[in-house]
Parts: structure tokens; C-alpha cells; sequence
């Protein structure tokens, strides 16, 4: 009896996804099974490696590393230090063209689609791949990029090697963070746009993700003011009859909704994944709204309550975070509604919200920016964390009550150099990588 009241309660979960309408099945696709494919890649520290062989796997394509002619050794990766041979190729350009042990794949003009992997070296892709991206035609190839970071996205750099290319129809492509699963790899792969994928198949795959955990990706919510885009990600094992911390993680500009062509792009963003890492199961969900005003906060909100109602939430856990023009949104979704959510980290943006309402609920706050972001700059921060700590104050708490729920944490240009980035609003994200800041967060409850 419970084996089939569980069976009925997946299934009517499934209906409702597919009645919100993925975002996949309305996309023209780019395989339909008949393409030849190859895998290509560069890899420095295995990470990439692991990548491309488990794509490779799936799809049963072709291989083909990019090896350059003189290898890298563990001195020459060494960012820190100055002298080192990626070092010197990063300070002068015309060190970048680099040599390859073999320049094309055998058998090259007949493949049709080519996934291409890199690690990411200072915001763009490693040089070696751009010498392979010259020396070889793409014309009438579909590209499919992908890459591996610690903490950098995927940025420009696809759109960057399709300029050196100059031919071929480049796809936007993906952002793996260090050591990711090979379940996670191969749910990537498995949500492309493939040909004679269709809703059937789809409700599959969110029942499949419903009964085992995993993510569901690219759904829409018809919310009171529109549509509502957001992936969500449900714990390994997930158990609808257990309780689950949720968080609400909202992406920087880049990564909202600008129509199909922007589907998804927010998956890959390390303060979306990073959250499903944490010991503690939980159920993490990222919308990609449309801007950073009232109605994305008023919709952040909607979801949130969405998957309170329709989801196995632990009422009292319920978080929330925002990056730059999200952080913008979540400001003022927290402030407008303080019952909902424990804890909000705000990270590399400026605080449009109210500070009361946040106060008379004590919502803890953490709020990261550098000293010197390339947008907001760090004065924003200072005024938001001003702010509160006014509010907090006046709401009956003492000093030492507001240290225990608000940080301010503004890390200087030498805190990101360590981490080998330049642009400290981009390097916001690196936040993100902090196990023991995303573990204060979810600490707390209502």
C-alpha cells in the first residue's frame, strides 16, 4: 500500500513539472542520432580529462586529446608563480601560440558535431585549444563547449574561440566546477536538445530525478505575473516522506532569461551546484528571471512558495542567495518577505531591499563584495551592512546578538590574486567555494 500510494504521489509530481512546461522541449535540437561526434580536448591537471572521457562514454563518440609538443609540466602550471611558463604566456600574448603534437584529428571533415573541452586559464580558455581552434576548418560543424574551473564560469571564451574559428554554428556550452560526478557530466550531456526527445520523455526523466534525486532542468512556472524560468537540483536518494533544507539561488546577469537561446545557462554556475555538495541533503533551485526589479523578487518569491507547497520543505529552512543583478532581485524578495526565508547571502551586488522587515524576523545576513568590485565597488556593502545593523539595533538586539547574524566580509586584491582572478565582481562567485561560509549559512533556521 505505501509502495503504491508513493508510486501515485511521483507520478502526480511528474504531471505538475510537465504542466509547468519545460523549457527543453520547445528548442529546435542539434542531433538526431545519425551525427558522427568527437570528443576534443585539452587537459592540464586531469580534471578536463574526466570530463571528455565520460561525455565520450555516453555518447559513444570519438577522442582526441590536444597534446602540445612540449608538455606542461607542474612548474609550468604554477599561476603563483610569476615566472612560470603559463605566467609568462599570460603577461605576453605572443608566447600563446603554442605547438601541438598533432594539430588535426584523423578523419576530421567527416565528423559533424565536436564537443570541446578546456580548463580555464584566467577567464579564458588554455591557449593550447586556441591553437587548435586556428589550425583547423569548422565550417559546417556544431561546437559544443565545455570547460573546467575552479571557480571562473565558462564566460566568453566559447564565443572567443568561435571568433578564432571563424566558421561553424557554436552552442553556448557549459561550466564544470573541479572533480564533478559523472552522473552530473552525463545528465549535461543527456539534457541537450537531442532529436526525438519529447515530453514523454521528459516526465521520464523528472520522475527519474523525483524517485533518485538528481537535477531537473529548464522548467517554467505560469506565475500571477508570467512565466517563471528555474532548474532545480533534489538530493541524492531524494525521499518525499523526509524534510529538506531549500535554498533559492539567484544568478548574475549573464545568466538570466533573454529568451530560449539563454535556457539553462545558469546550471553550470558554481552558486547553484555548490549547494547540492554540502553534507546535508537539500533541495536547491535557481530561477533565471528577467530583471532585477520587483516583479523577479515577487516571482522568486512565488517559487519559493511553489516548492514549500509542492515539495517535502523543512518550513523552518528555508535560505536564500543572490550574485550581482540577483543579489539586486533577492534583496528585495528577502525584504519583502522576511517570514519565508533563515538566512541570505548577498554576494558582489548592491542592496535594493528594506532593512526592518529583515530585522523584526531576524534573518541572518552574510555579505560578500571586494574592496575594489569592478561595478558596485565596496562602499555599497559597507552601506548595506550599515544598514542593518541600524535596523537590528533598533529592533531590541545588542551588538553581540547582530555580530552572531550579520557578516560583512570585503576580501582585498590580494585575496583574489591568490585565487589567480583579476576581476574581483566576477570573482564574487568564489564565495561560492567556501564550504565553511555555505555551512554558516544554512546553520540557521526559523
Amino acid at each position: 500500500m505505501k509502495k503504491t500510494l508513493l508510486t501515485v504521489l511521483l507520478l502526480a509530481l511528474v504531471l505538475t513539472l510537465a504542466s509547468c512546461g519545460g523549457a527543453q522541449g520547445d528548442t529546435e535540437p542539434f542531433m538526431d542520432g545519425s551525427e558522427k561526434v568527437l570528443v576534443v580536448w585539452f587537459s592540464a591537471s586531469g580534471n578536463t580529462d574526466a570530463v571528455a572521457g565520460t561525455i565520450a562514454e555516453t555518447l559513444e563518440a570519438d577522442t582526441f586529446e590536444i597534446t602540445p609538443a612540449e608538455p606542461y609540466t607542474s612548474a609550468d602550471l604554477n599561476w603563483r608563480d610569476r615566472q612560470s611558463r603559463v605566467s609568462r604566456e599570460h603577461n605576453d600574448e605572443a608566447l600563446r601560440d603554442v605547438e601541438l603534437e598533432t594539430v588535426t584529428p584523423e578523419g576530421w571533415e567527416d565528423y559533424d558535431t565536436v564537443f570541446l573541452g578546456y580548463p580555464i586559464w584566467w577567464g579564458i580558455a588554455a591557449w593550447p585549444v586556441s591553437s587548435f581552434v586556428a589550425a583547423n576548418d569548422f565550417e559546417g560543424k556544431t561546437v559544443v563547449p565545455f570547460c573546467t574551473s575552479t571557480s571562473s564560469g565558462i564566460g566568453e571564451s566559447g564565443e572567443l574561440l568561435a571568433d578564432i574559428a571563424g566558421a561553424g554554428d557554436w552552442l553556448p556550452g557549459t561550466r564544470f566546477r573541479e572533480h564533478p560526478s559523472a552522473s552530473t557530466v552525463r545528465e549535461w550531456v543527456r539534457g541537450l536538445r537531442l532529436e526525438g526527445e519529447t515530453e514523454s520523455s521528459q516526465s521520464a526523466s523528472a520522475l527519474a530525478a523525483v524517485s533518485e534525486g538528481g537535477l531537473v532542468r529548464e522548467q517554467v512556472l505560469e506565475g500571477a505575473e508570467g512565466p517563471i524560468h528555474f532548474s532545480y537540483i533534489l538530493p541524492e536518494n531524494y525521499d518525499p516522506s523526509q524534510k529538506y533544507p531549500l535554498m533559492m539561488t539567484m544568478p548574475g546577469y549573464g545568466q538570466m532569461w533573454f529568451g530560449e537561446d539563454s535556457s539553462g545557462s545558469n546550471i553550470s554556475w558554481n552558486g547553484f551546484q555548490n549547494w547540492a555538495d554540502l553534507d546535508e541533503p537539500m533541495i536547491v533551485v535557481s530561477a533565471q528571471l528577467t530583471d532585477w526589479n520587483d516583479k523577479s523578487a515577487r516571482q522568486a518569491n512565488e517559487l519559493a512558495e511553489y516548492f514549500i507547497k509542492n515539495f517535502p520543505v523543512d518550513r523552518g529552512r528555508v535560505y536564500a542567495a543572490g550574485y550581482s543583478a540577483g543579489g539586486e532581485t533577492m534583496s528585495r524578495a528577502v525584504s519583502m518577505r522576511p517570514d519565508l526565508y533563515a538566512t541570505y547571502l548577498h554576494v558582489a551586488s548592491q542592496w535594493d531591499g528594506t532593512y526592518a522587515p529583515l530585522a523584526e524576523h531576524r534573518v541572518a545576513v552574510y555579505i560578500f563584495m571586494g574592496e575594489s568590485d569592478e561595478y558596485y565597488g565596496s562602499q555599497k556593502a559597507r552601506d548595506a551592512y550599515a544598514g542593518l545593523t541600524d535596523a537590528y539595533r533598533a529592533a531590541g538586539l545588542t551588538d553581540d546578538e547582530i555580530n552572531q547574524l550579520i557578516i560583512l566580509n570585503i576580501p582585498d586584491a590580494a585575496w583574489f590574486r591568490e585565487k589567480g582572478v583579476t576581476n574581483q565582481h566576477g570573482g564574487g562567485s568564489l564565495i561560492f567555494e567556501d564550504r565553511d561560509v555555505l555551512n554558516w549559512i544554512v546553520s540557521f533556521e526559523k
